[in-house]
């Protein structure tokens, strides 16, 4: 090969990796490849400084896509993914120039104003009421970030936090609503704020006492002395004998229940298709509502119902009940033991499902990846404390006809550690099964059998987890406590969010082939 041809070749790669994506060194990796080692490509034997500068280029769009995240110009505009995602790209630049032996010491030095500048900016428009919050990460999130970039919090301007996502936001919105609204509805759950229960009892009215459904109105009636329950909606007539069993009042329209002037606050558990209408209803009512897993069957909808429940200052909470078993709660304390993570298995393997509605699109309008796999992934997410950033998923119908029941998916965390997800309704037997690979050993567990150990070169350490509890019960005690004003929200809708995008993420992969950005 002539050396015009092969500068031409390389000037176009160089293009092709500064001019990438999302993950520039997917991009990199590919013109390696075709470079030097594809049967279709020119099977060059590459320099040391070839190789060099399409690093460089990498590099250089690295930097590029996160300061693009940084700055408030971009927010309009569709290419903009905020602060969240720069803080991802962060992380895998670091990543990177560890791995190429650079340094990012003279590129910390441009990202760090630039964050600050944003929540200046970001501080004063909002303040002037120009706009709501943009910042798509929590406020412990966006600390971390700032830590990592080298400033020091208290560096950061005053009342930054408060522009967050979760209760720092939520309050933002209520004060927003409180300066137009002449009748506003406080946000239950900040701290010293909450709404004033009827007799010292929350009211609650559940949609959708069906076998779940029916779980949480038992533990009301039974076990959770602040709540009581007052109303149910159900479509059959069953709905009127489970009534009279409770002692409360049932409506066949769902609609009735939240107009219901006795009922203080909603429950619903319901084929997710139904949870933007219900959800909309509660937020106009100003009822803080409890939605069951998942929020939604997109990230449209979901983004919709958390948005609106931020305007109108009302909790939302999701009802991701796996968080309180206490084989998560374990696995979570225990994986600073393994040093840093190198990788993790998870699976949820259940019956195949008896009901038909959960194959039927517009009801169900998922398969096991919203209504099973969206509980690995939101746990998984608490576990590691990493948000699942991109995934490579296929999916298949082995019993179910229209909707899959089996989901197997590669899963990308920020901080670039890699895992599998195996998620389905096919076999007799079930199984809850987390694993976690670290510097230090790994740490197996599941779930569904409350058993767990811990693994260090040729010992296994048998994990006690306790007895297993109610996870509705928990989360229905945490409720209740978010709506008196004594804790934070205990699932605020932007982590249901989060588990949305994974699986809707994860079903566009599917579809499409290939690895596909969250």
């Amino acid at each position: 090969m002539i050396d015009d041809e092969r500068d031409d070749l390389l000037t176009e790669e160089l293009l092709l990796v500064r001019h990438s994506g999302e993950i520039p060194e997917v991009a990199l990796h590919t013109s390696l490849y075709y470079l030097s080692s594809d049967d279709d490509g020119p099977k060059l034997r590459l320099t040391d400084e070839e190789i060099r500068q399409l690093e460089e280029a990498a590099l250089a769009r690295y930097q590029e896509i996160i300061l693009r995240d940084l700055d408030p110009a971009n927010r309009k505009l569709s290419l903009f993914r905020g602060i969240r995602r720069a803080d991802h790209n962060w992380r895998r630049l670091i990543q990177f120039c560890n791995k190429t032996g650079r340094s990012y010491e003279k590129f910390r030095l441009l990202a760090a104003p630039a964050l600050v500048g944003y929540l200046r900016q970001e501080l004063a428009e909002v303040s002037a009421g120009k706009h709501q919050p943009s910042i798509n990460c929590s406020a412990a999130g966006l600390r971390t970030f700032a830590q990592t970039i080298g400033i020091d919090p208290a560096a950061l301007p005053a009342g930054w936090a408060g522009l967050c996502e979760q209760e720092g936001r939520a309050v933002w919105a209520a004060r927003q609503s409180a300066a137009i609204d002449p009748l506003p509805s406080p946000v239950p759950g900040s701290r010293g704020e909450s709404m004033q229960p009827t007799n010292g009892k929350w009211r609650v009215g559940i949609i959708g006492t069906g076998k779940h459904g029916s779980r949480y109105a038992r533990h009301i009636v039974r076990d959770i002395e602040g709540l009581e329950l007052v109303a149910i909606s159900r479509r059959s007539e069953e709905g009127r004998s489970q009534a009279a069993q409770w002692a409360c009042r049932w409506h066949a329209d769902w609609r009735a229940l939240v107009a219901d002037p006795e009922v203080d606050c909603v429950i619903a558990v319901l084929p997710p298709t139904l949870n933007l209408q219900v959800a909309t209803a509660c937020a106009e009512a100003h009822k803080p509502l409890l939605l069951e897993k998942p929020m939604a069957v997109s990230a449209a909808e979901a983004i919709a119902i958390d948005d609106l429940f931020t305007r109108k200052g009302v909790g939302l909470t999701i009802g991701q009940t796996l968080r309180y078993n206490r084989v998560l709660s374990s696995l979570r304390h225990q994986l600073p033991s393994l040093g840093h993570l190198y990788g993790f298995t998870a699976n949820q393997r259940l019956e195949p499902a008896t009901l038909d509605w959960l194959d039927e699109p517009s009801l169900a309008g998922g398969g096991v990846t919203f209504h099973s796999a969206v509980h690995v992934f939101d746990g998984l997410r608490w576990i590691t404390g990493q948000e699942i950033v991109r995934v490579l998923a296929k999916t298949r119908c082995v019993h179910s006809l229209r909707l899959e029941d089996h989901l197997v998916a590669l899963v990308e965390l920020a901080n670039g550690v890699i895992g599998t997800v195996d998620c389905s309704k096919i076999g007799p037997a079930r199984s809850g099964c987390f694993e976690f690979i670290g510097s230090q050993g790994q740490l197996h567990a599941d779930q569904v059998h409350y058993v767990g150990e811990s693994i260090q070169g040729q010992n296994r350490l048998v994990l006690e987890m306790g007895e297993p509890v109610s996870t509705i019960e928990s989360l229905l005690r945490d409720w209740l406590a978010f709506l008196c004003g004594d804790r934070s929200n205990p699932i605020p809708g932007s982590e249901g969010l989060a588990a949305v995008r994974v699986c809707e993420a994860c079903l566009r992969s599917a579809a499409q082939g290939g690895w596909v950005e969250v």
